[in-house]
């Protein structure tokens, strides 16, 4: 019962391979193309063994890749709004607190009764929660949570606004801007798993019912500077299209005395004394 997903290493798609779970000997096949690959193994809950990543997978002819999964520790939960709601297919993310590095995990969605259950190994964990948009509720970051033993970890997500829109740029809709929603009283910026636009240009963000400042980040490559709107307050529900202007690239290299390179130095551009965002302004 331990499923198998196959993941193209280059394109990062998951592969069609039906019949991909393992038989009561262990024992699985599935059919691939040439090319590399990452293999990801999710024996179930209920076998109280944590999922397995194997990467840098080369198959240029049949091959055998075997897996040894280890015994883990049930972390589970309910999901629920401020108002006492259960909270159905709540995405769950789970990552190396140490490292950052995605854990893989089976049975990272909430059930129809708001309730999810995952083995994983023991660690210290960084979760994410966030439940569809439809809700309406904001999602949630729970930071540096120590799992050594099986136990229970219940989330209540609070209310919240949606501010969605296209973004666009001559014309044209652009992909992978980075949407950040910041409290203007505190200057904070509000976790927003998967805030970056589609393909499509469309985004959509879960916030506050305080004012914010939206700053949208384009990629360098796409030759747009980067854009703020203060002052945002929605009552309700609100539709905020943005409309990018063309930039210039400003780079350099940053160093220490002595000529060595600084690495994480932080750009910060500011225009007559305001913040003006700026796309990859890290060195």
């Amino acid at each position: 019962g331990c499923d198998i997903d196959v993941i193209d290493a280059l394109t990062l798609a998951k592969l069609v391979t039906p019949g991909d779970k393992t038989n009561a000997s262990g024992f699985y096949e599935v059919i691939v193309p040439n090319g590399n690959f990452e293999m990801h193994f999710q024996p179930p809950v209920a076998s109280n063994l944590a999922s397995l990543i194997k990467t840098g997978i080369h198959v240029g002819q049949d091959t055998v890749v075997n897996a040894g999964v280890q015994s883990g520790v049930l972390l589970q939960g309910t999901v629920q709004s401020g108002t006492g709601g259960l909270v159905d297919a709540c995405d769950i993310d789970l990552f190396n607190s140490s490292t950052q590095a995605s854990v893989l995990a089976a049975g990272d969605k909430t059930n129809f009764n708001g309730t999810y259950q995952m083995v994983v190994l023991t660690n210290t964990y960084d979760l994410e929660f966030e439940a569809p948009k439809s809700r309406r509720l904001r999602a949630k970051r729970i930071t540096a949570q120590s799992v050594g033993a099986p136990q229970t970890l219940n989330v209540t997500l609070d209310s919240g606004l949606s501010v969605s829109g296209v973004i666009t740029g001559s014309g044209s809709p652009v992909a992978n801007v980075n949407v950040d929603a910041i409290i203007e009283s505190s200057g904070l910026n509000t976790f927003q798993p998967g805030d970056q636009s589609s393909a499509s240009g469309s985004y959509e963000v879960i916030v506050d019912f305080v004012p914010h400042t939206l700053a949208f980040f384009p990629p360098v490559s796409t030759g747009f500077a980067a854009r703020k709107y203060t002052g945002v307050n929605p009552g309700a529900d609100f539709i905020h299209n943005v409309t990018l202007n063309s930039g210039f690239l400003v780079q350099g290299t940053a160093t220490q005395v002595g000529g060595s390179a600084a690495s994480g130095v932080t750009l910060r551009a500011e225009a007559t004394g305001v913040w003006v965002p700026t796309s990859e302004g890290v060195s």
